[in-house]
């Protein structure tokens, strides 16, 4: 029988998590972020890799970035190099991937609805704002997040600004921008 792949780490919670405001953060016992590097360091070796998640939307005002950043001061106490990265990681893509509108229309809102069904699985590993060519129907290239499943179908969820809810622009420089912004880029110690 295989071992539980799950690991519910308590400490690592957001005190906070009642309270009115989402934004407050504080960790339940951050010396429990020595638990974690033990058990990526663990999983390392058995060539595997640690998700710890929870259902915030951006990493910037979750408390998984709270842990990150003690995660990484552990690390860097015991001398152990150590790479962060938000789901699905690395960095965007540059060149333009093609993919088919399930109806022009919906590619002007914030979701890019896909047809057929060998796209959707290579795009639900895209990493956040890998910019895609939508058919033609684009001057400019789309900034987008992994492909998702939702209301019986796929699609790719555009970056929005979400300070005022335009969409990122095209461009690598935006794109780095947005990732930087939002908590999205790489962290390692």
């Amino acid at each position: 029988m295989r071992p539980a792949r799950y690991e519910w780490i308590p400490g690592l919670g957001n005190a906070q998590i009642r309270r009115t405001s989402r934004r407050l953060v504080r960790i339940t016992s951050p010396s429990t972020a020595v638990e974690l590097l033990t058990l990526a360091r663990e999983a390392a070796r058995e060539r595997r890799r640690v998700i710890f998640f929870c259902s915030c939307g951006l990493p910037r005002w979750c408390h998984r970035s709270v842990v990150a950043t003690l995660l990484l001061r552990a690390a860097s106490a015991y001398g152990i190099r150590l790479r962060i990265e938000e789901w699905p990681g690395g960095e965007p893509r540059t060149r333009p991937i093609h993919v088919e509108l399930a109806s022009s229309q919906s590619a002007l809102r914030a979701l890019l609805p896909l047809t057929g069904t060998r796209g959707p699985a290579r795009l639900a590993a895209l990493p956040y704002g890998t910019l895609v060519q939508v058919d033609d129907q684009f001057d400019d290239l789309v900034p987008v997040g992994p492909a998702r499943y939702g209301s019986k179908k796929w699609y790719l969820p555009m970056l929005l600004n979400y300070s005022d809810g335009t969409s990122v622009r095209g461009t690598p420089r935006a794109v780095s921008d947005w990732r930087r912004r939002y908590g999205y880029g790489a962290r390692d110690a």
